[in-house]
């Protein structure tokens, strides 16, 4: 009886986890960061010829074939926790 109202809870618990690890994470996922931040870049013919705007110490370019900023660009519309939730 107890275990069943436990594992009622257990979905919540799981998606208040996962929201407050994504706001709070500062870091990390670089690669869905360079794919979020430059596959706008497709639309303008300029993917290759801009760096990664917030990595001032190391740069990074989009090294990725077009075909994945494509695959990418509907993410890129969505803010960045939301991203890196999806």
């Amino acid at each position: 009886m107890l275990e069943q109202r436990v594992l009622r809870f257990a979905p919540l618990v799981l998606c208040l986890s996962l929201a407050v690890h994504a706001a709070t994470a500062k870091w990390g996922m670089i690669d869905l960061q360079v794919y979020w931040s430059l596959a706008p870049n497709v639309l303008r013919d300029q993917l290759y010829s801009i760096d990664m705007p917030f990595t001032a110490d190391f740069p990074l370019p989009f090294t990725y074939p077009p075909f994945a900023a494509a695959v990418f660009l509907p993410l890129s519309a969505l803010p960045w926790i939301a991203a890196r939730v999806v």
